[in-house]
């Protein structure tokens, strides 16, 4: 409500709560304000209001308030009856869409106070929102009552929950184009036969199997050729060898008959129709078992586009700019001084070399 403020409630007392169906929400309120009109306002503004599912309903309070420091004990049970859509006069709530709205509750509000009010202060205790559970059922007494309101459903295989609220593994809500996003099928996840779960919303498969990715899992991981869509493989590109360690292709083309790699796309640092070699400012052995091409380190002071400006074999600087010298480059050429690695400076020292 924008005219008032409002207490949100925490994470806990969110998401699927048909189980507190038929139950209580409690909690204690205490208003400190120089007005008096406290029914007044409670009259006026919703007490709860309560989101989910795209729905959003309030509970007003009804109970006269008496006193200058009001501190009400609250009760509300959480039933279609005690709900309206937005405003008093407005449609009654029914058990289906107060269901929907417990099944996945996305806000929990609690007035505080309006803004209107002169109010020198506010303050909620010893908020409980009663929840069933069904491993007691054996273990009733008058401080646990029999959760009667609760219903345990026998669900179709595409639905799971008490009340088959929601979809069973496998499968996503697809939502109706009448009743918008109160009206939901469960259908099968989509995903080429590459993983048997999806998000229950949005149906974007998880957990991609066979080296495949994608919001469906239709495409073939980095290294890997394929076409899961059409019920294809994604094999690993031999870039140069078909192990994971030595593939060093994004991507490759494939012989789909003989499963042949017959073109690569190499990663920065390799080059070659195999990604075979290492690339200018790289050294290492890809084309052996376990090894790869790495940067030379030379602290940039080499030409990154030279191909003799480290070897290849070792990962020694050869051809070392801005005047420095060493294996890395670490440091000025003889009858040179300055910092070779950051300010990158080295000049001419101002001796004679003939002494």
């Amino acid at each position: 409500d924008q005219s008032a403020i409002y207490w949100s409630a925490p994470r806990h007392y969110l998401g699927n709560k048909i189980l507190s169906y038929g139950g209580n929400l409690t909690f204690k309120l205490s208003y400190t304000s120089t007005t008096n009109n406290y029914n007044q306002i409670l009259n006026k503004h919703p007490l709860v209001i309560l989101r989910g599912r795209d729905l959003t309903i309030v509970h007003y309070y009804t109970r006269p308030i008496e006193g200058n420091r009001p501190e009400e004990d609250i009760s509300i049970t959480l039933k279609e009856a005690n709900f309206r859509f937005q405003t008093r006069s407005s449609t009654a709530v029914t058990r289906d869409t107060f269901l929907q709205t417990l099944s996945n509750i996305s806000s929990l509000h609690i007035l505080a106070w309006p803004y209107s009010v002169d109010s020198t202060s506010s303050s909620i205790v010893a908020v409980q929102l009663q929840q069933a559970d069904l491993k007691s059922v054996n273990n009733i007494s008058p401080q646990r009552p029999l959760a009667r309101n609760i219903e345990v459903c026998s669900c179709p295989p595409n639905y799971a929950g008490t009340s088959c609220e929601t979809c069973a593994r496998g499968y996503f809500k697809q939502y109706s184009g009448t009743n918008g996003a109160h009206s939901y099928t469960c259908v099968p996840c989509q995903c080429n036969g590459q993983s048997d779960i999806c998000d229950v919303e949005t149906g974007h498969c998880l957990a991609c199997q066979n080296h495949t990715m994608g919001t469906y899992c239709e495409t073939c991981i980095p290294g890997y050729n394929g076409d899961p869509v059409r019920n294809i493989s994604c094999r690993i590109c031999s870039c140069p060898l078909p192990v994971e360690s030595n593939n060093f292709a994004s991507t490759c083309e494939m012989n789909i008959t003989t499963g042949d790699t017959t073109r690569c796309f190499c990663q920065q640092g390799y080059y070659g129709d195999r990604c075979q070699s290492c690339y200018p400012a790289f050294w290492g052995e890809p084309s052996k078992v376990g090894g790869r091409c790495l940067p030379c380190e030379c602290n940039s002071n080499i030409d990154p586009y030279d191909w003799n400006a480290c070897d290849q074999q070792t990962g020694r600087c050869v051809n070392c700019l801005n005047n420095t010298a060493g294996h890395s480059c670490e440091r000025c050429r003889d009858w040179f001084y300055g910092d070779a690695i950051r300010t990158k400076n080295c000049a001419p020292c101002s001796c004679s070399q003939c002494g």
